[in-house]
């Protein structure tokens, strides 16, 4: 059977053709009493969840920055699409609800390929309780791009901001860091097929993000975070947005950063540092939390109860604004190392960075 192509069904045939899917499985018990009007009008209409306050946030994802279509199937794109917006939502304390999906295709694009990353848009939704209310399609003349607004709520008393950090809390974070890098890095090498199987978690990990929302939850009923990020960018470059919004310092501890076993030998494979993946790689989603540190405990605990999620301890909060160290085991502090930047100097997008000359 041929591939349908995206102009033999036209614009209004796909709105169509999406509608039908989502309305089918997007609108999930408790989600759905807060959508009155969905996909089909000029606006969705939600109801509001009593005196709990709205939370929005949006991300844009454009082939060859921040994806490459050889690196994982259609269905991993949707999911990572949406994931990366709720990760956000969790990072606030927040739940998210409902999202409304743009995309520009491309005319090498089938029908067959969008069927499939709505299935994983999809999926994230339904685990996540999210209804997909709308959204619009375009065509793109040069390369996909996905674009994700998202509403969450959260009650006022567990609203975390990037602000809140206090010198003397505990730095925590949950899972494990550089997984994610080390994934796409393992991808980008030219030897990557044989290594897949071996380095299956690193590579799941860059494709399928696992957003924190049942982490944070947990986390924020113990009224001890006083702030919180998502690593979306790298600890590095993170923990210096905190800490600027916050006004204050951090040391981070280079032994205590939780580093998989699988980064681990990934690194030791493609020559590099595996503190490069956990500190300046980007794309874990985990969470960074500044808590009470007579409270960290509490909170490790909660979480790991909930979700079994792992929590580690790998620094503290200081009162020298904008210095961020990172201390080894030698005790020797050096600067601690940025994460990403779109626009940084010389920087390349995650998708689009060279292939490592080592030999795997």
């Amino acid at each position: 059977m041929n591939p349908l192509s995206l102009s033999s069904l036209g614009e209004f045939g796909l709105i169509a053709r999406l509608r039908a899917r989502l309305s089918e499985g997007t609108t999930f018990a408790g989600a759905a009493s807060r959508v009155l009007v969905g996909i089909g009008d000029d606006c969705a209409v939600l109801q509001a969840s009593g005196d709990k306050q709205l939370l929005v946030t949006t991300d844009a994802l454009l082939e060859n920055v921040h994806f490459r279509l050889d690196f994982g199937t259609a269905r991993q794109l949707g999911w990572r699409t949406l994931a990366v917006n709720i990760s956000d939502i969790a990072a606030m304390g927040g739940t998210p609800t409902a999202a409304v999906v743009c995309v520009g295709l491309t005319d090498g694009l089938t029908v067959e390929f969008v069927d499939e990353l709505y299935a994983g848009i999809a999926e994230c939704a339904e685990r996540f309780g999210v209804s997909i209310v709308g959204g619009d399609t375009v065509k793109s003349p040069t390369a996909l791009m996905l674009a994700v607004t998202l509403l969450g709520e959260v009650e006022p008393a567990h609203l975390i901001l990037r602000s809140g950090a206090q010198p003397g809390d505990a730095l925590l974070v949950t899972g494990s860091l550089g997984d994610a890098s080390a994934g796409l890095a393992l991808m980008l090498h030219p030897n990557h097929e044989r290594q897949r199987a071996t380095f299956a978690q690193l590579i799941a990990a860059h494709c399928l993000p696992q957003p924190r929302v049942a982490e944070m939850r947990a986390a924020v009923a113990t009224g001890a975070v006083h702030a919180a990020i998502d690593l979306s960018d790298g600890l590095g470059g993170d923990l210096r947005r905190l800490a600027e919004e916050s006004r204050v310092g951090a040391e981070v501890i280079a032994g205590a950063l939780p580093i998989s076993a699988a980064c681990r030998a990934a690194a030791a494979a493609l020559h590099r540092s595996p503190l490069e993946f956990a500190i300046s790689g980007g794309e874990d989603y985990e969470l960074l939390m500044a808590v009470a540190a007579d409270k960290k405990d509490a909170v490790t605990q909660a979480i790991h109860q909930t979700t079994g999620t792992p929590v580690t301890c790998i620094g503290h909060i200081t009162d020298r604004t904008g210095e961020l160290w990172l201390r080894e085991a030698s005790g020797r502090t050096t600067a601690l190392g940025k994460g990403y930047e779109h626009f940084g100097n010389g920087d390349a997008s995650p998708a689009d960075k060279p292939p490592d000359p080592a030999s795997m």
